[in-house]
């Protein structure tokens, strides 16, 4: 503990003027007193010095020990340093037992499955590290069983076509529509802290747009976001199905258009893996031992056909029949990556 500076003279005038005036003042209130009531309310303990005698003057009883104390800090500035030093420890003991409640009840909540992270705000390339962000819809009802946690991807095209990928040399924009409605965090335990709060508080509200799978994201990039128009058949002149390519691009955004709305699924298991491999010219990207790759990491599909994944590499963004390499994983991301 540092020791404290001796005060200087002015002030130690100051100081002493200030207490000779109040005890001039008790002075003369003591007088006054003594003899119109005729009894005893001070005791005296020093030339400098007096207390007050609550029992004999219970008139002032709430406020004489804190004045007492007072006095008692003016006699003896060792006193000061001691009332410093208890009143800091006080504050930290308060500061953690507070702590401590916090934390007995976050943990009293994640066993009972009342708390949730805010949502997933973005997700990270496991190719190049880029970071798209997103905006998460999703459904909170109890009842509600989302298609996500489905082994098998579906799809409502026909057999997939190879496309090249779509390149996107200008750098992804991070700006989010006027829609998002995320919010940022500060400190670590503030924003738990935070978060918890407000999901409590709002009792976990629904933020729906449509789809028929929660939670689904918009993908945000060059003042848009991503669409996806699915493969497609046309008859020729001769009546012949011809087929028409699939398409992405980044369109004004509409959370409740399904082209943009995409889904994500953690991999965890080659049963989960090989699932999502349908094309018959990506099956040797299939695997047969867990030993082979490092699961935990994300894909991410267009919600009516989740047999393509989003593939993010060097020749920019696109979607593409799954094969799970490295440029179609993504880690997910908790907070907005600012531009």
């Amino acid at each position: 503990m540092s020791t404290q500076n001796p005060l200087s003279t002015v002030k130690a005038n100051e100081i002493s003027n200030m207490q000779q005036k109040l005890l001039n003042n008790l002075q003369k209130l003591i007088i006054e007193t003594q003899s119109k009531f005729n009894i005893e309310g001070f005791q005296d303990i020093s030339e400098k010095s007096i207390i007050l005698n609550p029992e004999s003057y219970p008139e002032v009883s709430d406020y004489a020990d804190v004045y007492n104390k007072n006095i008692a800090l003016l006699d003896d500035p060792r006193n000061m340093i001691n009332a410093s030093f208890n009143t800091y420890t006080n504050i930290q003991d308060k500061k953690m037992k507070k702590l401590n409640e916090d934390l007995q009840k976050l943990y009293n909540d994640i066993q009972n499955n009342e708390y949730k992270f805010s949502g997933i705000k973005g997700f990270k390339s496991m190719n190049n590290s880029q970071i798209l962000n997103v905006e998460e819809y999703y459904n909170n009802n109890k009842n509600n069983k989302s298609n996500s946690t489905s082994n098998n991807p579906t799809s409502t095209n026909s057999p997939s076509s190879t496309n090249s990928p779509l390149s996107t040399n200008s750098p992804l924009s991070t700006n989010s529509p006027s829609t998002t409605n995320s919010s940022g965090s500060t400190s670590q335990f503030a924003n738990i802290k935070e978060k918890f709060n407000s999901t409590t508080n709002n009792s976990f509200n629904n933020k729906l747009n449509g789809a028929s799978e929660y939670p689904n994201y918009l993908i945000y990039g060059n003042n848009g976001c991503l669409q996806y128009e699915p493969l497609l058949y046309s008859n020729d002149i001769n009546g012949n199905p011809k087929p028409i390519p699939a398409t992405w691009s980044f369109k004004p955004c509409n959370a409740n258009e399904p082209k943009q709305q995409f889904v994500s699924k953690k991999i965890n298991d080659r049963q989960t893996y090989n699932s999502f491999i349908q094309d018959d010219n990506n099956a040797n990207s299939r695997i047969n031992s867990i030993n082979t790759t490092t699961f935990g990491f994300n894909v991410v599909n267009p919600i009516n056909n989740q047999d393509q994944c989003l593939q993010l590499n060097n020749d920019g963004l696109s979607v593409m029949p799954c094969h799970l390499e490295f440029d179609q994983r993504f880690r997910a991301q908790y907070n907005t990556v600012l531009p």
